[in-house]
């Protein structure tokens, strides 16, 4: 296997791992997750589940560690 591709994989890992820490997705008030079995499926006829669309929005765990984080980085916060 290429030492590129075991770079990658490990760099979108911690961009995940980053990301999950740092923000809470919660489901939209307008536009939330279909969570019944029948309706679910946006295509009926398809092979595999395909979920319909819905909204998230995110929010910040904790700011004060967000915004160590994003300075530590080099990353200019608000």
């Amino acid at each position: 296997m290429c030492a590129g591709h075991l770079i990658a994989t490990r760099l979108c890992y911690s961009l995940l791992v980053r990301f999950i820490l740092a923000f809470e997705v919660v489901a939209s008030e307008n536009n939330p997750p279909n969570t019944d079995y029948v309706e679910y499926n946006a295509i009926k006829t398809a092979l595999v589940a395909i979920p319909r669309d819905f909204g998230v929005r995110l929010k910040v765990r904790d700011e004060k560690w967000l915004e160590k984080k994003m300075t530590e980085e080099g990353v200019r916060w608000n």
